[in-house]
């Protein structure tokens, strides 16, 4: 399905793709967004290993008796590691939809399919070197976007919300969702970033950009604030970003100028989603 465009207002023109060019332009705040000038890099989305049962574990020694507790527990917790690759009906039925979020948007767009994926955001600019100097945290936030899309999705679904905030500043909401031939993991990604960044960020003459570890079950991801001397009336501009894996699929949330506590509630309703397909799923008949 093509690019699906429902609203949308003016200001969005110089947002599109979730590039937030702060001051004159000179920095792009869109870290695990559908980014035009994109933060993404080396194609490393990294595979678990095979699901391990109960069977394979005891391999070579006698299991012990189970009790129906345990039974149960690792029955939920195999039937957790069968979730294979999701059709997109089934992204856009877990997805966050405009009803899920804290504040009604005014513009909503989506995308389906690996097109927008692969053209907006699986790509390595160079925006963070270009403009704070060829440092190891610079290219990492230049590769992040292209290591968490990886190699070999099968498809996804991109939803972006838009609304104004109370101060006049444009919010935004990025929700994907990619599958996978294969379990997913990306959390030596994030580890990746924040080895390089965290307590440091990025700084030159006129721009300065703090990077600190998100950290919410089942997400894992990135803070980032954005200050410009000379925007000053600007203020600061704070971005989130974080992905959650289960099975062969991977979801994604990142945000410009949302309240870090509506962004803590949009994640809790993301997985409570997640939690209900996957609940659902484990109880469908196998074969």
């Amino acid at each position: 399905m093509p690019h699906v465009e429902t609203t949308g207002p003016a200001w969005l023109d110089g947002l599109k793709s979730a590039a937030l060019l702060a001051g004159s332009g000179a920095v792009a705040l869109c870290v695990l967004s559908a980014c035009s000038v994109s933060v993404h890099g080396s194609t490393n989305l990294e595979s678990t290993a095979s699901p391990v049962t109960v069977e394979d574990a005891s391999a070579g020694t006698s299991p012990a008796p189970q009790t129906n507790m345990e039974t149960s527990a690792a029955e939920a917790a195999t039937a957790e590691l069968e979730i294979t690759d999701l059709t997109e009906d089934q992204m856009m039925d877990v997805l966050l939809t405009s009803s899920d979020l804290v504040n009604p948007p005014e513009g909503h767009s989506t995308d389906t399919g690996l097109a927008y994926f692969e053209e907006k955001i699986a790509v390595n600019p160079g925006v963070y070197t270009e403009i704070f100097g060829p440092n190891a945290c610079a290219r990492q936030m230049d590769e992040i976007n292209l290591n968490l899309v990886g190699e070999g999705a099968l498809t996804g679904v991109l939803h972006e919300y838009r609304r104004t905030g109370a101060d006049g500043s444009p919010e935004l909401l990025f929700v994907w969702m990619l599958s996978y031939p294969r379990d997913v993991d990306t959390s030596s990604t994030w580890e990746k970033l924040l080895a390089a960044c965290e307590g440091q960020g990025l700084r030159n003459d006129t721009e300065q950009i703090t990077i600190s570890a998100l950290d919410h079950e089942p997400f894992s991801g990135v803070n980032m604030q954005f200050l410009s001397e000379v925007e000053v009336e600007s203020g600061v501009t704070q971005g989130q970003s974080a992905s959650a894996a289960f099975g062969q699929n991977l979801v994604m949330m990142s945000a410009i100028n949302v309240e870090d506590r509506d962004f803590a509630v949009l994640m809790d309703r993301q997985a409570e989603k997640i939690t209900e397909l996957e609940a659902s799923l484990g109880q469908q008949p196998q074969g």
